[in-house]
């Protein structure tokens, strides 16, 4: 499955499949979004499938962001499917929806 953007105001849904085919372009577009903005939220919860080069983008950007005094939250709402790359990283970068 391809991956399915969906906006509304500051918050970002995916659905389908973030991997290393598909990082680069969720960064620059969340990137544009930040330059524009003071926060963004992310929600995970439509994935399908996630890999560590995606969870690793995703930590880069929440970084990026704090350097610059902005909000980047994501969540997975309760999509357990893509917890595992983010538990291979040091740096918590997910809120897990309760």
């Amino acid at each position: 499955m391809s991956l399915k953007i969906t906006k509304d105001q500051n918050e970002v849904a995916l659905k389908g499949n973030l991997t290393a085919n598909t990082i680069f372009q969720i960064r620059r577009y969340c990137t544009a979004l930040l330059d524009q903005n003071t926060s963004l939220h992310l929600d995970l919860s439509g994935l399908d499938q996630l890999d560590v080069s995606a969870a690793i983008m995703l930590r880069d950007l929440q970084i990026e962001a704090y350097k610059l005094d902005k909000s980047f939250t994501v969540t997975n709402g309760q999509n357990e499917k893509i917890v595992g790359a983010f538990r291979m990283l040091d740096h918590q970068v997910l809120q897990i929806a309760a």
